[in-house]
């Protein structure tokens, strides 16, 4: 077995996912995770789960647990290591969470908020589905033309790229920056968060987060089209039991029965 520190294997992850373009964000967060073991070479499985156990969250040991054992998967595919002891190491189940869309309301004071950044980001988040690295990602050019009208090309999670029809807020929002040919807020996701959310507290609308503006895209999407296989391909996800979430969160039938005595 071979001995390298986490903070050696966390200098030659940084190398080679950037080079395989992977977001900053992922680099960073599994860096930080990798560096906190001892010796990645001799870790053990009681090791690993040292490590995992650190967050109280659930979700957050979901996610340390898959940054080790993908850090661990390029690691052998590499030479660097032998074995990985995170095999057999189960993920935490975490209870689904239902989705917390924001209101029409909050919605239409977000879009005239004297900041324009906030505007944009809001429609990119409410009128198309973008999570905040996406919208970070965002280009003018990243609005295209086809036979159906404009498109909006969106680069998602793992550098996926997919191509959504453009509401006509979207439309009209990069058609205005179009002489821009970068990214428009090349800032860390986690920032245009903190940003938004702070801009919505300062509205009167505290504990907002940037993540409801794709919830709100999905139940509107959901109640329009009532498919929940349109709903799946607009928000990109990989199966539709990730979309029925939103089907409770739109269910009101019992309330328009009962309001109809």
């Amino acid at each position: 077995m071979t001995s390298i520190s986490g903070r050696r294997v966390a200098e030659m992850l940084e190398v080679s996912l950037r080079q395989r373009g992977f977001s900053e964000n992922t680099i960073k967060n599994r860096c930080r995770v990798v560096q906190q073991l001892d010796d990645v070479g001799l870790a053990t499985r009681d090791d690993i789960m040292a490590v995992v156990s650190r967050p109280e969250k659930l979700r957050s040991r979901r996610l340390y647990l898959m940054h080790l054992r993908q850090a661990y998967a390029d690691l052998i595919e590499q030479g660097v290591v032998e074995r990985d002891p995170t095999v057999g190491i189960r993920f935490p189940k975490i209870p689904k969470d239902q989705p917390r869309p924001l209101t029409q309301l909050q919605v239409e004071r977000l879009i005239v908020e004297p900041k324009f950044r906030v505007r944009a980001w809001t429609m990119l988040g409410a009128f198309a589905g973008l999570r905040a690295s996406e919208v970070t990602r965002i280009t003018p050019q990243d609005l295209v033309v086809t036979d159906q009208g404009y498109a909006l090309r969106v680069i998602g999670k793992g550098r996926k790229e997919a191509t959504i029809p453009a509401h006509q807020k979207i439309v009209d929002l990069l058609l205005d920056l179009e002489p821009f040919r970068d990214a428009l807020w090349p800032i860390a996701p986690s920032r245009l968060s903190q940003v938004w959310s702070k801009a919505a507290s300062d509205l009167g609308m505290p504990g907002l987060r940037f993540h409801q503006c794709r919830h709100f895209f999905g139940t509107q999407v959901l109640r329009t089209t009532g498919n929940l296989l349109v709903t799946r391909d607009l928000m990109r996800y990989n199966s539709v039991a990730t979309t029925e979430v939103y089907a409770k969160v739109i269910d009101d039938a019992g309330f328009r029965a009962v309001a109809g005595f």
